[in-house]
């Protein structure tokens, strides 16, 4: 246990019915320094598992992409931070220069946003899985009145196209697909209605689907992780150089 996990340890155990004293400063600052060695070690995490995990899944130049326009909003908050001369030099009235460095920041925090929700995911299945994927959403799953229009949306948006690229493939070809991260979450709750009966073939089949598209999703959540800090990030600065506004970044 190190030495701010003690301090918080010490904090927990604080006894509130006691009239020894509370230090209100000196604890924040112990609580928020602990808070950002949490955030730190996620987005390290996230990181690591996107630079492992990622390329399988997601197009190398798009997780570039990514983090270069995520390196990029950092790059301009550091350039214009509250402590910078150049925010210093700049007027402080709505519509003024630090408004305008907003609307910027707020535009490009957009364009990151909408970057990672345009992203598509790569999967692989063997001729088998992709087979097993057409037959049960087809012959062996019962659909309620909402899962219709689930299904007819994945058949537009894609699993039409798949399958007439399907019939054309031998039965020792893979099946890549490209799908958004919507249509995967869409076709993971769809199969998730299917029930296995005993370890067989079929088993090992749906259970190789599903650990694929919990791998992509893995990879989608650790990107959604430093999206999420990185608004942090830009909602602390927003607040530090422009204390009248304090608009959550709205990706449109």
């Amino acid at each position: 246990m190190n030495e701010i996990e003690n301090k918080i340890n010490e904090i927990e155990n604080f006894d509130f019915s006691s009239s020894e004293n509370f230090d209100v400063n000196s604890v924040y600052e112990v609580v928020n320094g602990y808070k950002v060695e949490r955030e730190n070690l996620k987005a390290r995490e996230a990181e690591n598992l996107i630079a492992n995990l990622g390329p399988k899944y997601i197009d190398a130049v798009s997780i570039d992409k990514f983090m270069e326009k995520r390196e990029n909003l950092r790059n301009l908050m550091r350039r214009y931070s509250a402590d910078s001369d150049l925010i210093k030099n700049m007027s402080n009235e709505q519509g003024g220069e630090r408004d305008k460095i907003y609307g910027i920041a707020n535009f490009l925090y957009n364009k990151f946003a909408l970057h990672l929700n345009d992203m598509l995911i790569n999967l692989t299945f063997s001729y088998e899985e992709f087979d097993f994927i057409i037959k049960t959403l087809n012959q062996k799953l019962e659909y309620n009145s909402d899962e219709i229009f689930q299904v007819l949306k994945l058949k537009n948006d894609c699993l039409d196209s798949f399958v007439d690229i399907f019939k054309n493939l031998n039965k020792d070809d893979n099946m890549r697909v490209e799908m958004t991260i919507n249509n995967i979450i869409l076709l993971y709750h769809l199969l998730a209605k299917y029930k296995a009966h005993g370890i067989n073939k079929q088993f090992e089949l749906f259970a190789n689907i599903l650990n694929k598209i919990g791998e992509s999703n893995q990879v989608f959540n650790a990107l959604n992780i430093l999206k999420d800090r990185l608004n942090e990030e830009f909602n602390f600065w927003t607040t530090s150089i422009t204390p009248d506004i304090q608009i959550k970044p709205e990706e449109k």
